[in-house]
């Protein structure tokens, strides 16, 4: 559904109505089919779902993520005294 010229039912319903309440130009955009979007973007951008809960679900893999363990702070790698 492609249809950028009515506001309720193209795909950026309801940020186009908010926009041209408030008299802010249009957004251009293209929709693409969701094969064509390549990982890892299509796990979080491709569902039937809110984006609200997709962003809760992959911010808790981040926070269940390893961290990295280093002998000195990651600034000083390049750090030198004259």
């Amino acid at each position: 559904m492609n249809d950028q010229g009515n506001i309720f039912t193209n795909s950026l319903y309801p940020l186009n109505l908010i926009r041209s309440s408030k008299g802010i130009p249009k957004l251009v955009f293209k929709e693409v089919e969701a094969s064509d979007i390549p990982e890892p973007y299509y796990t979080l951008l491709v569902h039937e779902g809110d984006m609200t809960s997709r962003l809760e679900a992959d911010q808790k893999k981040l926070r269940n993520m390893v961290r990295l363990k280093l002998p000195y702070p990651i600034w000083m790698k390049n750090y030198a005294r004259s």
